[in-house]
């Protein structure tokens, strides 16, 4: 069992103030009141608070959690950076946006930060328009799960190597008409994912960009549900599908039951996420690592605030490969569809 301890929320919480004016008046900023730092001094005395000293406050991280579906998702990620970050020194305070508050206005909510690093985390795409303002911030951003070369730091997974690692995975099977469902283009993590797959399968000689659906676009599980349809209807069918994520693999395994095609005897299928649902029907993925991905933000904010870096930094994690049941050998069949009959 973790040991409890004090935290700046708890002195903030007891005082009545801020997280922000615990850190700033533990660290002897002079934009807190005199009587105000004596204050936060003598409850972080009486609660044995351990960062006393004003060398030891590092700084600020501030986590803006830009839609509740982020957040939700990466709930582990965050436990993390707060955890972390308060290790390291740090104050972590996290923001949550307004429903579909756009980037800039949240962005003007925690623009007053003077000291610290800002934390982004978005599913969606950032615009050229909010590039520049991110670019224009004193403070440096870390991104997470998206990455912007040469204007922000970054944390992500290894999207691209994980493309490459489910190529040779399936073609160790015995695969060779190999199919993808990619995810959305406007996510750079799709992007990364599906090229890495691309090229892994190019470098087997294996890549059949028919074998490839359009990418995501719409209702995920009737785009899914026709990609199938399209990939079933070729004269040569796959025999394996990735498919971009675990709630588009659980479509896939679903529609093609539809059709009588059953994973893994006829099918191999695998997804991306490691989803609670992916592990109840043992499904072959990727693990998101999101606990790894929140000590990674943290050791580089401290590293930022330190000075020890310099230029954008992107660390990329890579997700573990969860083998599950419904990937398995090629079964020698001259055709798929030729078993259609029902599945067990």
């Amino acid at each position: 069992m973790r040991e409890e301890r004090t935290t700046l929320k708890d002195i903030a919480q007891q005082l009545g103030v801020s997280i922000s004016t615990v850190s700033r008046a533990l660290r002897g900023d002079v934009r807190v009141a005199e009587s105000t730092r004596q204050r936060i001094a003598q409850v972080a005395q009486e609660l044995a608070y351990p960062l006393m000293s004003v060398n030891n406050v590092l700084g600020e991280i501030r986590v803006l959690v830009l839609d509740a579906g982020w957040g939700k998702f990466f709930s582990e990620t965050l436990n993390e950076i707060m955890h972390e970050g308060e290790k390291r020194g740090c104050t972590v305070c996290v923001y949550r946006s307004e429903r579909y508050e756009p980037l800039h206005e949240a962005l003007a909510r925690v623009a007053d930060m003077t000291d610290g690093v800002l934390v982004v985390g978005t599913w969606d795409p950032i615009k050229s328009s909010e590039i520049e303002l991110i670019s224009s911030l004193q403070v440096p951003v870390i991104l997470v799960n998206r990455y912007l070369e040469t204007v922000a730091n970054s944390v992500t997974l290894d999207d691209y190597g994980a493309g490459v690692l489910a190529a040779h995975y399936l073609a160790e099977l015995g695969h060779r008409r190999i199919a993808y469902l990619p995810g959305r283009e406007s996510s750079t993590a799709m992007r990364d994912r599906a090229l890495g797959f691309q090229t892994g399968l190019h470098s087997l000689g294996l890549y059949d960009p028919e074998l490839f659906t359009t990418p995501l676009s719409g209702n995920i599980l009737e785009w899914a549900c026709e990609s199938v349809s399209y990939l079933m209807s070729l004269s040569q069918p796959p025999t394996a599908i990735w498919a971009c994520n675990d709630v588009a693999a659980s479509a896939v395994i679903v529609s093609a039951r539809t059709q009588g095609i059953c994973a893994p005897e006829q099918i191999s299928v695998m997804g991306f996420d490691y989803l609670p649902q992916a592990r109840d029907i043992g499904l072959t993925t990727f693990d998101y690592r999101l606990a790894e991905l929140g000590r990674h933000v943290a050791y580089l904010a401290e590293g930022l605030m330190r000075d020890a870096f310099s230029g954008p930094v992107r660390i990329s994690v890579m997700p573990h490969l969860i083998k599950g049941i419904t990937t398995g050998p090629l079964v020698p069949i001259e055709s798929i569809t030729d078993q259609v009959g029902g599945c067990a």
